[in-house]
């Protein structure tokens, strides 16, 4: 037999037809029934591929609803887009998990965007059942005008409430890590987007009921629910940096007794470093120099020990790490007023005007009007000149400022909401720092922004801290930028590099020698001969076990001072930037590939820096 016995043409259309014809009747319509079921398969999924898009659209964007009304406190409408986003995640679950969608699903690569789907209809449906319906109910209870009732804020309604805060943020803290652990859909770029949408989204919220589970833990013992409570209130100005946010202006004492709260004693600065004596009634007879009484370690010692910050208030508070602040001005009020105090609280006039935004402004005895717009200027910037040659009337005039707000904060609320509003963006912000002397109520509050501690992990890490050299009042005009970058993942080390760009925005315009000149400065220093030079310490606090490979100051190879700072390692350069000048500063580093998400604490300073962050999070 030939090998060309089969008709090479048989391929043809008219051979496969031909062919095709020849099949018996029960084979033919078996291949067409699975030809139509492969379609409707197919036009099937489709179809419930656009309902399961549609309502997770709809949910997430009721779930977002949801949540912006109850952080206005308004109770019906969360309760409604609650119900909306519950409604809109079942549908779109049901969609996602019949029989067929997970036969599909379950095919190796072409399946990936389908589970992916699954996955966020699960977490949405979970967002809705376990947190937000549960919020809004409890919302309508905890209120801002439930919970402050005229000058007193109900403690007791705070802890009745807080198991079920807690259990709140549980459930939310839970359905993140299962939104962060939601597989990549592969080839399909808008499910990419969805997917991070909805990790921001439960990231955001997780984080926003974990601080408020924290508060509702610590308010009630903090602010006198056990017995009253006293605290040292310190007004920070920044416009001379230091560590914490600003130079030390004034402070007064704030007292709790079952959460209504009093203001007693304003202070200037100058009252801090000095230590009574001897008693004449409530009044101090004979004075010396305070020292304050605490031993913050050889470390401290070895960093900051040059400028004296146990004796000299104006250095008390070069470190960022807060705990260091407060204890040395506990123990130095102390010293001088002989009255304890449970903690310290500090803000600067930046979050003053965000509470005079809310409360309304204050009139002085002398008529003069205070508010939300001019505090901030008037504070860090007119006072120095309108009181250019009389240092202790300005500083009673910023004692009066401060006073007349505190005052006006701690009396009758006539919008509790908006100062509630006020203080978060003021802590939000790090303008608000917060130490108690009570090892409980400070472990809670190292968990919070609030604490403004130095942590003792291995996560990636990049702080910018500016102190003041010059001792004047030049960084009213200073504007950061802050970047922070690091290579990906692979190997136990890798190379990061933190940029650092100030500029003086000051003009030629004159300032009093108050403001821009250099009384900290030895005299043969010559930049004592350019007036509003910003001379300052820059330090960066890095990764743990990080190396320092080089540092340039304005493309120039420089070197840097190498400290410690609660165990992590730190590297400073000392700038000088002259009025309408900008400097950069680049660190070059080697640092472990750590697991976590990159922390990059800011400096409250006058500006609100946004650092640039480009630094992959490793996983362990």
């Amino acid at each position: 037999m030939s090998i060309f016995s089969r008709n090479p043409f048989d391929d043809r259309p008219e051979g496969l037809k031909h062919r095709l014809a020849a099949l018996p009747p029960r084979v033919k319509w078996s291949a067409l029934v699975a030809a139509l079921v492969s379609v409707f398969f197919v036009g099937w999924l489709g179809a419930q591929g656009l309902t399961a898009k549609s309502n997770l659209e709809k949910a997430r964007e009721s779930a977002e609803q949801a949540k912006d009304a109850l952080l206005g406190s308004r109770s019906e409408d969360a309760s409604r887009f609650a119900e909306n986003a519950q409604f809109h995640a079942r549908q779109a679950q049901a969609a996602t998990h019949s029989v067929p969608w997970n036969i599909a699903a379950a095919v190796p690569l072409v399946g990936s965007p389908l589970k992916t789907i699954q996955q966020i209809s699960d977490v949405v449906v979970g967002l809705a059942d376990d947190v937000l319906l549960p919020g809004a109910t409890m919302g309508a209870g905890l209120s801002p005008e439930k919970l402050i009732d005229g000058t007193r804020i109900d403690l007791k309604l705070l802890r009745a409430e807080q198991p079920r805060l807690t259990e709140l943020a549980a459930a939310a803290a839970k359905l993140d890590s299962q939104a962060q652990a939601i597989s990549s859909p592969g080839y399909v770029p808008l499910l990419s987007d969805a997917r991070s949408q909805l990790q921001d989204q439960t990231s955001k919220l997780a984080q926003l009921l974990g601080n408020t589970s924290i508060a509702a833990q610590l308010a009630p013992s903090m602010l006198g629910a056990d017995g009253p409570r006293t605290y040292l209130l310190g007004f920070q100005s920044p416009a001379e940096a230091r560590g914490t946010g600003g130079l030390l202006g004034g402070f007064a004492v704030l007292r709790f007794d079952n959460g209504v709260p009093t203001v007693d004693a304003l202070v200037s600065n100058i009252e801090l470093g000095v230590r009574c004596e001897e008693y004449v009634g409530n009044r101090c007879g004979t004075a010396a120099a305070a020292r304050a009484e605490v031993d913050l370690g050889p470390e401290f010692n070895k960093v900051y020990g040059w400028a004296n910050p146990l004796t000299d208030f104006r250095n008390s508070n070069l470190s960022p790490h807060f705990p260091y602040t407060a204890q040395i001005w506990k123990s130095m009020w102390e010293r001088r007023s002989g009255a304890p105090v449970d903690g310290v609280i500090a803000l600067d006039p930046v979050a003053l005007s965000y509470v005079l935004g809310a409360i309304g402004p204050v009139t002085l005895a002398d008529g003069e009007v205070i508010n939300a717009d001019n505090v901030v200027e008037l504070t860090m910037s007119t006072a120095y000149v309108r009181f250019a040659d009389d240092d202790i009337a300005r500083k009673k005039y910023l004692q009066d400022i401060a006073g007349a707000v505190v005052k006006k904060m701690t009396g009758q609320i006539q919008s509790p909401r908006q100062l509630i509003d006020a203080l978060g963006k003021a802590a939000g912000e790090r303008r608000i720092l917060v130490w108690s002397a009570s090892p409980g109520d400070q472990k809670i509050l190292e968990e919070t922004p609030l604490a403004h501690v130095v942590p003792d992990d291995d996560a990636p890490y990049a702080q910018v801290v500016i102190n003041n050299l010059a001792g004047n009042k030049m960084d009213y005009y200073l504007q950061r930028e802050i970047e922070y970058a690091a290579d990906g993942c692979d190997g136990d080390m890798r190379n990061s590099t933190i940029t650092v760009r100030l500029t003086n925005t000051a003009t030629d315009r004159p300032l009093p020698d108050n403001v821009a000149g250099a009384p900290g400065l030895a005299k043969e220093v010559p930049l004592k001969a350019l007036p509003g030079t910003m001379v300052s310490s820059v330090r960066v606090l890095v990764t743990k076990g990080a190396k320092l490979m080089s540092v340039t100051s304005n493309g120039e190879r420089t070197a840097a001072i190498p400290h410690l700072e609660n165990g992590r390692p730190s590297f400073e350069v000392q700038v000088a930037i002259p009025p309408g000048q900008s400097g950069e500063l680049i660190f070059r580093l080697s640092e472990p590939t750590a697991p976590g998400e990159p922390q990059v604490p800011v400096q409250p300073l006058i500006d609100n820096v946004k650092p640039k962050l480009s630094v992959p999070a490793c996983s362990g």
